[in-house]
């Protein structure tokens, strides 16, 4: 058993003013066999889908009954994704050039975060401003 002052997994439902939902699954001490980090994204909407980092893009023409899975040739930075970003980061700290992440996105997600910790506080689900 690991000492630990924070949690080692979360998961939340997100429900956004236009209909969006997120549905979030966390964990930094997860046992599992991908070496390294293993981060993945699914999204889904009314047109069709995508898996990240695999690069699918998924669709279905309902009137024919056909699904479609297209893989998306990824070229670019072989560095991890994360590690890709920390290294835009420094870059931009020590030469002043533009954050990979604009700062008002970070204001965003932390304003997510902090109603999911409410949430759980409160036993229910809490509105955000």
């Amino acid at each position: 058993q690991r000492d630990m002052d924070v949690e080692d997994f979360a998961a939340a439902f997100v429900r956004f003013d236009n209909g969006a939902t997120l549905i979030l699954e966390v964990s930094w001490l997860l046992h599992h066999d991908t070496p390294g980090e293993d981060m993945q994204m699914w999204l889904y909407g009314t047109e069709g889908g995508s898996h990240w980092p695999q690069g699918e893009i998924l669709s279905t023409n309902y009137n024919t009954k056909q699904f479609y899975n297209q893989t998306l040739q990824l070229v670019g930075d072989p560095m991890e994704p994360h590690a890709l970003e920390c290294v835009q980061f420094a870059r931009a700290v020590k030469e002043g050039a533009p954050s990979p992440v604009p700062a008002e996105q970070s204001l965003q997600v932390m304003t997510i975060l902090d109603g999911i910790y409410r949430s759980q506080e409160a036993g229910r689900e809490v509105t955000l401003e």
